[in-house]
């Protein structure tokens, strides 16, 4: 099974109603499931009983980021190089990698995408600013989705 037939079930279970998917091949298997932390389980955060909880379903999530194209020159757009979950920081509890007005150099990581529980780092391509950031942290993105301008 290639990458591209993996990104293909990712995308099936995100748009089906099924949480979970196995697929045994070729003495292979691969196993999908939605839902749980977008941080690894060892994390955990306190929550104080007078805050207010707000659950959002995966269906809620928005997929993809809302930005006004005509704003920038698409050739400055870094874009996702795979479908998963986007984050600004490696924990939650530490800083963001890059903020608008930074700049970076080439091989410099940007971000952090989860595909299949992997944390991808993901790496400029461009030196220079970073000027816009589309997707918010812990929301999905998808393969080719913009999510920086670097001018």
């Amino acid at each position: 099974m290639d990458l591209k037939q993996i990104k293909e079930l990712i995308q099936l279970l995100e748009k089906s109603g099924l949480n979970k998917l196995t697929i045994k091949e070729k003495g292979m298997e691969i196993s999908l499931e939605k839902g749980g932390s977008p941080y690894p389980q060892e994390i955990s955060h306190p929550v104080k009983r007078d805050s207010p909880v707000v659950i959002h379903s995966a269906a809620e999530t928005p997929i993809k980021a809302q930005f006004v194209e005509e704003e920038y020159d698409p050739k400055n757009y870094h874009k996702s190089p795979m479908v998963g979950m986007f984050y600004r920081s490696n924990k939650p509890t530490e800083p963001s990698i890059v903020n608008e007005g930074d700049q970076v150099e080439v091989g410099q990581v940007l971000c952090i995408i989860e595909a299949m529980k992997v944390m991808n780092e993901i790496k400029s391509v461009k030196k220079g600013k970073i000027v816009k950031i589309f997707v918010e942290n812990g929301l999905p993105v998808e393969f080719g989705q913009p999510l920086f301008v670097i001018e």
